[in-house]
C-alpha cells in the first residue's frame, strides 16, 4: 500500500494517491500494486459510516488497508477515480470489472445524505469533524468539514466520481445504469450551480482557484459562462496570487487535470502550469528548491521533509508532457 509519510501516521490515506496515480501509471509498471490496494479498498467497505442513521454498506473509509484517520468523499471516492484511470492507462477491464460493484455501492451511500431541499450531499457525520473534509493543507487553509468550501468541493468531486461510474457503466455493457447514473449527475451539476454560483462575477463561492477549478472538471458549468469562468480562474491565478498556486491536496491535483489531461477533453494550458511551477517565492515548487528541500513536506508552508505526498501532482505534468 501506499502510506501518507514513513514516519508518523504510516496509514494508508486514499486521498493522497491521487497525486501520484497517473505519474505511477505514465512511469512505472504500476496496475498490479493498484489492482492489489483496489482489493484492500473492496474489503474495508461497510465499514461504520459516522453516522447511526445511514446505512454503512457502501461506505469506504478514508485509508486502507488500516481503517483509521480523517477525510471525506475525495479519500473514499478513489474506489472510483483509481480504476478507471488505470483502464485508460492500460486498456484492461479486469480492474474495473472488479471495483464497480464498489463503485456503485459508495454512490448509493453518498445518495443517502442528499438534502431535498438544495439536492446536494450534506455531511452525514453531524459533529463528527473527520469525515466530510474538503480541500486539504491549500495555502490559507483547510476546508473544514462544516464549512461552504467543502460543501461545494465535495459535490463536485461526488460529480466527477458520478460521471465516471456512467463512463464505466458503458464500458462494462450496463447501459440502463449508465443512463441513471447520467441522469443523477446532471441534477447534481444543477444543484450545484444553482447553490454557489455568482452571476455578477461568474464564480462558484469565490474566486478561488479550487472554487473555480472543481466546477470545470466536474462539468458543472454551464457552457455559456465557461470562457468567463476560464478567465477567473486565470486571473486568480496570474494576477491575484502572484502566480503562485493557492490549492491544497486534492485541489492541485484536480488543477493539473484541468491543465494537461488532454485524454477527458481538457488541457492546452500548460503556460499556466509552468508559471506556478517555476516562481521562487512561497508557495511553490520552485520555492521549496530554493529552500533546499530534498523531500516533499505536508504543507507549503512546512519547514519539516518529511516525504509526504500532497503536491506530487507536478510529476505527471513532467512526465506526461
Amino acid at each position: 500500500m501506499s502510506v501518507d509519510c514513513p514516519h508518523r501516521e504510516r496509514l494508508g490515506y486514499i486521498g493522497d494517491a491521487h497525486t501520484t496515480l497517473e505519474t505511477a501509471l505514465q512511469n512505472l509498471e504500476s496496475t498490479g500494486f493498484y489492482a492489489k490496494w483496489g482489493v484492500d479498498i473492496g474489503d474495508i467497505q461497510g465499514y461504520p459510516a459516522h453516522s447511526a442513521d445511514l446505512n454503512p454498506t457502501g461506505y469506504i473509509p478514508h485509508t486502507a488497508p488500516t481503517i483509521d484517520g480523517g477525510g471525506g468523499p475525495a479519500w473514499s471516492g478513489f474506489v472510483c477515480v483509481m480504476p478507471w484511470q488505470v483502464y485508460l492507462a492500460s486498456g484492461d477491464l479486469r480492474q474495473l470489472s472488479g471495483a464497480y460493484p464498489h463503485q456503485t455501492a459508495l454512490l448509493e451511500f453518498w445518495s443517502q445524505a442528499i438534502n431535498t431541499t438544495d439536492g446536494l450531499t450534506h455531511n452525514w457525520a453531524g459533529s463528527d469533524s473527520w469525515a466530510f473534509l474538503g480541500d486539504w493543507l491549500s495555502p490559507h487553509g483547510s476546508e473544514q468539514a462544516s464549512t461552504q468550501e467543502a460543501l461545494l468541493f465535495n459535490n463536485c468531486y461526488i460529480l466527477y466520481c458520478t460521471r465516471i461510474v456512467a463512463n464505466v457503466s458503458r464500458v462494462l455493457g450496463h447501459p440502463e445504469a449508465a443512463l441513471k447514473h447520467e441522469a443523477a449527475a446532471q441534477a447534481l451539476a444543477t444543484a450545484i450551480h444553482r447553490r454557489f454560483f455568482n452571476r455578477t462575477d461568474a464564480t462558484y463561492l469565490d474566486s478561488r482557484q479550487t472554487h473555480l477549478v472543481m466546477p470545470l472538471v466536474a462539468g458543472v458549468v454551464p457552457h455559456e459562462y465557461t470562457e468567463a469562468v476560464w478567465t477567473n480562474l486565470r486571473r486568480e491565478l496570474s494576477v491575484v496570487q502572484g502566480g503562485h498556486v493557492d490549492t491544497g491536496l486534492h485541489g492541485t491535483y484536480f488543477m493539473t487535470k484541468l491543465f494537461t489531461d488532454t485524454s477527458i477533453g481538457f488541457g492546452g494550458h500548460d503556460d499556466l502550469i509552468y508559471e506556478y511551477a517555476t516562481i521562487r517565492s512561497f508557495p511553490g515548487y520552485a520555492d521549496l528548491l530554493h529552500k533546499g528541500f530534498t523531500t516533499w513536506p505536508e504543507a507549503w508552508g512546512s519547514g519539516a521533509e518529511n516525504s509526504r505526498t500532497p503536491f506530487k501532482q507536478n510529476a505527471t505534468w513532467v512526465s506526461g508532457s
